[in-house]
């Protein structure tokens, strides 16, 4: 078991360093969830393994809706597309079990798994209005900016792209609903069960990695245009539902206009808090002097803070 002062001191940045951050993953699929008429404690389920995706599959760039790099944009739409068809044909089995399942016992099963599947999938979708493709490299130097210099860079804390994901959501269930009525399931049909995923954090290594890379960033902007992306993900999706191909990508219309450069000679955005991270973890940040005046580390404070940080949008939520 990972000590618990590295998690929380990632907390401090965890909207920053994840999309959305976990809960706010967790809480616009179960809303949107019920919204259409599912299970609450499947929802929870979809919900969870939602904000799991940023544990599970970290170095996955696809499953959070970015390119691995600026020169390689339109490889890494193509990549996000591959995951949400391959994550929509596994859907479907799951969907045909739940509807020909000879036991409730069965059924819970395969509900379970489509769940998971599903949790994913809304994950990556939540992602690109957040993301639109972005690398890690500029995400990290938004997330170290706004965390460190005030700025309000960071896309994962725009209102826009929160608005995006629930509207963005609602139309992937809405999606599932009409090809599970295909198969003669609607979501009235779901039998509650006992279906619970653990909630799993990054390792505080990963949160310390990212922020460090920031400094690779050359403060050119790149990013997917939206709504095409939009359009794109879930067809590809629905496509391997339905065993179809994969359509063709137009790489020639898929970059947005860039946002105006960003200034990057002054280096690395870097402050107590991000130093934080990595002290907690164990690993080499980039230093800044972060001691108190009896010398002692700083870390332990900021841990401190990202608690009270927590806390207060735990009950403004």
């Amino acid at each position: 078991m990972r000590p618990l002062c590295p998690f929380v001191a990632g907390l401090m940045l965890c909207g920053n360093a994840w999309a959305l951050d976990q809960l706010a993953h967790r809480w616009i699929t179960e809303d949107q969830c019920r919204a259409a008429g599912f299970d609450a404690v499947f929802c929870t389920r979809v919900g969870v393994e939602n904000g799991n995706v940023d544990a599970r599959e970290w170095e996955d760039m696809a499953a959070h809706a970015q390119a691995e790099s600026a020169t390689e944009m339109c490889g890494g739409a193509k990549a996000t597309l591959e995951r949400l068809r391959g994550l929509g044909a596994g859907l479907r089995p799951l969907a045909e079990a739940i509807a020909d399942a000879k036991s409730e016992a069965e059924q819970v099963q395969a509900i379970e798994s489509f769940a998971d599947v599903l949790g994913r999938a809304m994950h990556t979708f939540q992602d690109l209005c957040a993301h639109q493709g972005m690398t890690n490299i500029q995400h990290a130097w938004f997330s170290a900016s706004d965390q460190c210099d005030g700025t309000s860079q960071n896309p994962d804390a725009a209102p826009k792209a929160a608005e995006c994901a629930k509207s963005f959501t609602a139309d992937v269930f809405a999606a599932v609903k009409d090809e599970l009525a295909k198969l003669g399931v609607s979501p009235g049909q779901f039998p509650e069960t006992d279906a619970w995923a653990g909630r799993l954090l990054p390792a505080s290594d990963q949160l310390c990695a990212y922020l460090v890379s920031a400094g690779q960033w050359d403060g050119k902007d790149h990013r997917w245009e939206l709504e095409g992306m939009k359009t794109a993900t879930l067809t590809a999706f629905l496509a391997g539902w339905r065993d179809e191909p994969l359509p063709a990508l137009d790489c020639a219309t898929l970059e947005a206009p860039p946002a105006a450069d960003v200034d990057v000679s002054k280096g690395t955005p870097w402050c107590a808090s991000a130093e934080a991270v990595c002290q907690a973890a164990g690993e080499p940040g980039l230093g800044c002097g972060c001691t108190t005046a009896s010398g002692a580390a700083v870390w332990p404070f900021a841990v401190l803070g990202a608690l009270v940080t927590l806390w207060r949008r735990r009950l403004r939520r």
